[in-house]
């Protein structure tokens, strides 16, 4: 079963997580298989893949604590681990530059790693004014007011910024609504849009930035917005 999927940047290649801890590579036009990515000892499902902004880099967290990243150019060959959390890998992104990732952990941690090496950065202050390639961590600064009055750590599963200007950032909770907050979040209420029967479980904008989908949990609904 599918967990997750990704674009490489160029659109030529699909990535898709599954629940067994294996990553398969398709032609993004055929869907004919490229091959497929695990690692040993990596059992427990994905939970997100990112490409790095260039393409160069294909990042795979999952279930097991780790982040690993693999070199697309040199045949997915593994280049680094980001080793650090105590529990499960629920988000990460990468830096604008492709040179920082961060991570989100289902103990509501938020660490950051150097790129490609994985080597953890201790000091968090050093990434405080780094560009991030998009954002769809539910953790971290940008992303302080999300949350809504009587929220815990689980109840805001998504959240994906507009790419291109940046101008807005879109969640999805447990409570089945879609909301919009101007970017960074800091504060405030957001506008609020109900849909789903269910818990959303994505949000993602279009590469255009003038469409946001969301998907849905029990409903096995997707929509468009």
């Amino acid at each position: 079963a599918l967990r997750c999927v990704a674009w490489s940047p160029d659109g030529t290649t699909l990535a898709a997580g599954t629940i067994d801890g294996k990553v398969h590579l398709l032609r993004a036009d055929t869907m004919d298989p490229l091959g497929v990515l695990q690692m040993e000892k990596r059992t427990q499902w994905v939970g997100d893949i990112k490409w790095s902004p260039s393409g160069t880099y294909l990042g795979v967290a999952g279930h097991d604590s780790f982040v690993d990243i693999y070199e697309a150019g040199n045949g997915y060959k593994l280049v680094g681990t980001c080793k650090g959390h105590s529990s499960f890998i629920t988000h990460f992104g990468w830096s604008a530059d492709e040179s920082m990732l961060f991570s989100n952990s289902g103990d509501y941690e938020l660490l950051f790693w150097e790129a490609p090496s994985g080597k953890r950065i201790m000091n968090s202050g050093t990434c405080r004014d780094v560009q991030w390639a998009g954002y769809t961590g539910t953790l971290g600064w940008p992303v302080l007011g999300i949350w809504h009055k009587g929220a815990d750590g689980t109840d805001v599963n998504t959240c994906d910024r507009q790419p291109h200007t940046a101008a807005c950032l879109a969640t999805g909770d447990d409570r089945g609504l879609v909301s919009l907050f101007r970017y960074p979040a800091l504060g405030g209420k957001g506008r609020i849009y109900g849909g789903h029967s269910s818990h959303v479980t994505t949000v993602r904008f279009s590469p255009d930035g003038k469409r946001l989908y969301s998907a849905g949990g029990a409903d096995t609904c997707v929509c468009e917005w």
